[in-house]
């Protein structure tokens, strides 16, 4: 529960262990490390939902040679009956209501523009009245459950499942690419990564100010 706007310890080891250069070893491997840019609060009252603009990603997602993974969702098909007079509170190809952004980080060339990319994170229910927001199966991801018998499928949500889906992408062009070096499977994610409409949409209308801030969205 730390912000990432100032270099941490922790953020200066992952750069270190992901450029293969340690105190310790000098010729160390190089590593691709997938790391989530934190989760925002999900209160109960709509009033008390902060935009992604206000929650700052969070330690050691900073770290510059780490791919940094933040939430998108095209979720919006709600499928429970009792909540059927509810609504998604994120559009389909906008930010999840779970993500952060670095949009509060200080400008200037030692603040990386983070996140790196964005992955499907799920997406939050309001209620008929826009009042409250609930979490719900349907508009989350699907994983393995610990249960095979009873629940061999579980909801899964927020920034660990988008960082454990581009955690998967990083692994398969890993196994089809054995000679690309981590930075290059890096680079592959994100320069390969390509705006929704709603992205696009959003950013064709803004000045070059306007749009650097979206990138850090």
């Amino acid at each position: 529960d730390i912000s990432g706007t100032q270099p941490s310890t922790w953020s200066a080891a992952l750069d270190q262990e992901a450029a293969g250069v340690t105190l310790e070893d000098e010729r160390a491997p190089r590593r691709l490390f997938v790391v989530s840019a934190g989760n925002a609060p999900n209160p109960i009252m709509l009033r008390d939902v902060m935009h992604p603009e206000a929650c700052a990603i969070e330690d050691p997602a900073q770290a510059w040679n780490v791919v940094t993974v933040g939430g998108y969702t095209d979720k919006i098909h709600i499928s429970e009956p009792d909540l059927s007079d509810h609504s998604p509170l994120a559009d389909a190809g906008d930010l999840s209501p779970f993500t952060r952004t670095s949009t509060m980080w200080t400008s200037g060339r030692n603040r990386p523009i983070k996140p790196d990319i964005v992955m499907e994170a799920g997406n939050r229910a309001v209620d008929a009245s826009r009042t409250t927001v609930v979490d719900t199966n349907s508009l989350s991801i699907a994983t393995s459950g610990p249960d095979i018998d009873k629940r061999p499928l579980v909801p899964f949500r927020a920034t660990s499942a988008a960082t454990a889906e581009a955690a998967r992408l990083a692994g398969r062009l890993m196994v089809a690419n054995p000679d690309y070096w981590p930075e290059t499977i890096r680079a592959l994610m994100i320069h390969g990564a390509e705006w929704t409409e709603k992205m696009r949409y959003s950013l064709d209308p803004l000045g070059k100010t306007d749009a650097s801030k979206l990138l850090r969205h």
